[in-house]
């Protein structure tokens, strides 16, 4: 089917604390190109930090439709879509973007995304590409987002599973309506997929845009980085308990391993040499799909791979050992399913 061409949209954009660049990535959205749009703003308080930085930029930028809309009635579960109810119900239009705080937008990139989108599309989305890390622990956030996490998805693509990005998510209220709309994942943490299964079910299509969307990474402090792969890990198992499960088996390492392992007992291919021709395949190949998320990916990165291979099977033990996570201060509980409720309920 043909792209849909242009159709006004409601960017609905939850803030929630100071992240990195935080005015920057938000004053990228009112510099778009684009012929129609409207910006909401969700907070849960005034006196939230980030409200005056919305406030600012919505009086630099009067000729462009935006406001904030404050909704404190947060209940027990997704913190997210709580937030984002207020301005999900009172969007002018049909067509909505929920776009995370700490999000760029190059100014062409909605009409990129627009261009990815037609008749069957029930949700467009888009990678995510880490930019501009600083430190070791936010080297290792852009390595993971760049490498590990791309090539995942990648996979899933080429094997039909829908792979929506909670960070960019586009599609249209009225179809969204036909399955309770954003509050229906209140209770469930994980709110992209789920939209991902339900337009599924619609007989709607998942699209994933050719440019990734720009997470500007900046420092990230090691309990960051561990928290929050750690709530993405057991995600992960509790969606899908035989692929988490599984997943340890085709890490580089571990293929790595096993593979030198045969080589050495069929052939008497010598055990280091063939190990090491396997981890530099997989290092090039993942450097590779680095450097097409983020063309500014330097050598350097290749290092920091290493690690993160490395760093994932004490990661993948810990994800293994529990279900509760920390986020945004509070701390929850995973259910199977991806069901969320707080550890007070």
């Amino acid at each position: 089917m043909p792209p849909l061409g242009f159709f006004p949209i409601s960017i609905l954009k939850p803030l929630k604390g100071l992240d990195f660049e935080l005015e920057a990535n938000l004053e990228s959205y009112f510099n778009l190109v684009y012929p129609e749009y409207e910006l909401l703003f969700a907070l849960t308080s005034d006196s939230e930090p980030a409200y005056p930085v919305a406030k600012k930029l919505i009086e630099k930028y009067p000729h462009i439709k935006a406001k904030i809309l404050v909704n404190p009635d947060q209940g027990s579960g997704n913190p997210k879509v709580s937030n984002l109810l207020k301005v999900y119900e009172t969007a002018t239009y049909d067509w909505v973007l929920i776009s995370d705080s700490n999000v760029f937008m190059d100014r062409d990139y909605i009409k990129i995304l627009t261009r990815s989108v037609d008749a069957n599309t029930g949700v467009a989305s888009a990678f995510i590409g880490g930019f501009e890390s600083q430190g070791f622990f936010g080297n290792m956030e852009a390595t993971f987002l760049n490498g590990f996490y791309s090539r995942w998805g990648l996979t899933a693509l080429q094997v039909g599973i829908p792979c929506v990005v909670g960070k960019t998510m586009l599609f249209q209220r009225s179809v969204a309506n036909r399955f309770g709309g954003i509050q229906s994942f209140t209770y469930h943490i994980a709110e992209d997929f789920m939209m991902g299964v339900a337009m599924g079910l619609l007989g709607k299509k998942v699209v994933i845009a050719n440019n990734p969307v720009k997470q500007r990474v900046g420092i990230v402090t090691r309990k960051q980085f561990w928290d929050r792969h750690l709530r993405w890990g057991r995600l992960r198992k509790r969606q899908a308990p035989p692929a988490f499960f599984t997943e340890i088996l085709f890490q580089p390492l571990t293929v790595s391993a096993f593979g030198s392992l045969f080589l050495m007992l069929q052939f008497g291919f010598h055990y280091l040499n063939s190990f090491l021709a396997f981890v530099c395949f997989f290092a090039v190949s993942d450097f590779a799909v680095m450097k097409t998320v983020n063309r500014s990916t330097s050598l350097k990165y290749l290092y920091y791979w290493l690690v993160r291979e490395l760093a994932h099977y004490p990661l993948w033990i810990h994800i293994a050992l529990g279900n509760t996570v920390n986020w945004r201060g509070q701390k929850y509980v995973i259910e199977i399913g991806g069901l969320v409720r707080t550890v007070n309920d």
